[in-house]
């Protein structure tokens, strides 16, 4: 049996992450518990350089869970569709990598996530 759920969608945004954040997974936000994600944004503000500089945003110990690496070598805004209740921890995570460090670069990260507020029915 199918349950409905009245939800709020709310909207979670990070720090800025930089080039000089480049290889170390970074806590970008903690999600409530219950939390299920519905997309997950990035906006690159100013491009990254170096080789092959990629984003993977994803759980504590599986920083592409949400989603895999991907380029940033561009300026503007992306939506990646998720669909996914966030991980017991409600952490986000996020690792930028590259073959060769980049010098320049920046990008904030963003959530769109429902939030369950009760149960309205089954069917």
């Amino acid at each position: 049996m199918a349950k409905i759920y009245e939800s709020e969608l709310r909207f979670a945004t990070s720090d800025k992450l930089t080039f000089s954040d480049s290889g170390t997974p970074k806590l970008l936000f903690k999600l409530p518990e219950g939390a299920v994600i519905v997309g997950l944004t990035r906006n690159v503000q100013v491009a990254f350089n170096g080789t092959s500089p990629t984003l993977a945003l994803g759980a504590s110990g599986s920083t592409a869970e949400y989603q895999a690496a991907s380029a940033i070598t561009a300026i503007g805004g992306t939506f990646a569709p998720v669909g996914a209740p966030v991980s017991a921890s409600g952490e986000i995570w996020g690792k930028i990598a590259a073959s060769a460090a980049p010098s320049a670069g920046e990008l904030t990260v963003g959530a769109i996530y429902a939030l369950p507020t009760k149960r309205q029915a089954d069917y």
